[in-house]
């Protein structure tokens, strides 16, 4: 089960036909280049099929003592951290309870994710100053009177959107954002807040020219944690809302930008796009939140972690366990006081790789090396987890068929057809999803059990090494 399985283990051999499942944390393949797609796939097998079996069959970090692929953090026992022996009332770390009680541990591909996460934020910088830093020039120097083409003559006709608005809309969200830290006691200052806003505007452009030729989006989550986590030690809320307000800003920034940009190109006012977001928002935000509470409240077993369970909640999972890591315990004590400190050495080996790479795409600017993108490559794992492992096997299976052999060999059809095909599985996956739910989870229905989909496969259920009861407070 550690090699085949494709929820918590390693994802050899396991294949599915469902694209809820293929394109769930990825994106659909389709509409991602097959060489962007290649160096994800080289990331992963690093990460999964290389790096990880070293690391848990060597039992480096006691590793067998947990699963070989989880979102959960564990003592030094090899069962479940216990959170509510070492944190106080006001919900901060007792450090007495800390040192009496365990040290945090994790599985080892969780802990060296991080490291390739370091590697990967780092590397960002270095590869777009080295290959774009004179086009980003450039482009802020001739932002207002650059040449124009059919679509920015088109768009003439239409009134731009006043700069004021969007002035506006910056003051009012960080004076909302401002209110909501201080009044609703989330642990976090209004300066930390506005620190908190510093980091998207320094990442926004490296990671939007990221995404804009390869599809995916790296994230701000850990430069925020680690930030917050070593300036506020043991202070969980505030790191999550730290986290939250740093990252889903430039998130929300790209995602406003590449829908302008879509509607750049389809011709729809400026200033309509511009209340149609706004008003989606909110309205989603609203919607949103209610959907949520409703189904905590409404479907039993949601978020609860156990084997055949479908609601298992894995991003929720993987947020609360990096809140431990990062916050409440806080990467002082869990990185540098321990064997886990080794992954620090990310950040300057990410900045040091992209050079080599530059340099030869430099000398063999036609060869296969062009298409080698360091930061997607490193980047790759940052969803590892809460992702399914052979969730990356079957995106890239899929993107191999669509956008090499189809776009290779039968180009006028790709052309024709291909990204339709992908918006209409999109869109299918989101009905079918509303009906499957109403019609068959809603009224407990579920699906017959076969040897092919066994629900009593569970990460806890592998370990090499049997845990051992946890000592009793005072024992």
């Amino acid at each position: 089960a550690q090699i085949s399985s494709g929820q918590f283990g390693l994802g050899l051999l396991n294949v599915t036909l469902d694209w809820s499942s293929v394109a769930s944390y990825l994106g659909s393949p389709i509409v991602t280049p097959f060489w962007a797609i290649a160096n994800i796939l080289v990331g992963f097998i690093i990460v999964m099929w290389i790096i990880t079996p070293a690391l848990y069959y060597t039992n480096s970090w006691e590793a067998q003592k947990y699963p070989i692929y989880f979102w959960k953090v564990y003592d030094v026992y090899g069962n479940r951290y216990d959170t509510k022996r070492i944190i106080t009332k006001d919900l901060r770390m007792n450090e007495t309870a800390y040192y009496e009680y365990s040290e945090l541990r994790m599985p080892a591909q969780f802990a060296f994710t991080y490291g390739f996460g370091f590697a990967g934020l780092s590397s960002i910088l270095v590869y777009i100053f080295l290959h774009h830093r004179h086009e980003v020039w450039a482009r802020f120097r001739d932002s207002r009177n650059q040449p124009q083409d059919i679509h920015m003559k088109l768009m003439r006709s239409y009134a731009e959107v006043p700069v004021w608005w969007y002035a506006a809309m910056f003051v009012i969200s960080v004076v909302l954002g401002i209110v909501c830290v201080e009044k609703f006691k989330l642990d976090m200052t209004w300066y930390m807040f506005l620190v908190c806003m510093l980091l998207p505007l320094i990442f926004v452009i490296p990671i939007g020219m990221i995404q804009a030729v390869t599809n995916q989006q790296p994230g701000l989550n850990i430069i925020t944690e680690l930030i917050f986590g070593y300036i506020y030690p043991g202070n969980a809320i505030g790191n999550v809302t730290f986290k939250v307000y740093g990252y889903i800003t430039m998130t929300q920034a790209l995602f406003l930008v590449s829908d302008l940009k879509l509607g750049h190109y389809i011709k729809i006012p400026p200033r309509h796009l511009f209340i149609c977001q706004s008003l989606g928002t909110i309205i989603a935000a609203v919607i949103q939140l209610f959907v949520a509470y409703w189904l905590m409240e409404t479907v039993e077993g949601m978020c609860v972690d156990k084997a055949g369970n479908p609601w298992r909640c894995n991003s929720a999972a993987t947020f609360y366990s990096a809140s431990i890591i990062w916050g409440l315990i806080a990467p002082k004590k869990t990185f540098n006081d321990q064997d886990y400190g080794v992954t620090l050495h990310g950040f300057w080996i990410g900045a040091l790789l992209p050079i080599p790479f530059y340099f030869l795409q430099k000398r063999y600017p036609n060869s296969w090396v062009r298409n080698i993108h360091i930061p997607v490559v490193l980047s790759a794992s940052g969803l590892l987890p809460p992702a399914p492992p052979a969730l990356f096997i079957n995106w890239a299976i899929v993107g191999f068929v669509f956008n090499y052999l189809l776009k290779r060999y039968r180009t006028t059809w790709w052309e024709r057809y291909a990204f339709a095909l992908s918006a209409g599985m999109d869109s299918g996956m989101a009905i079918s999803t509303v009906i499957i739910f109403f019609a068959l989870s809603n009224n407990g229905v579920v699906m017959p059990e076969w040897w092919g989909n066994d629900s009593s496969c569970h990460a806890e259920n592998m370990p090499l090494i049997e845990p051992v009861p946890t000592p009793k407070p005072g024992a």
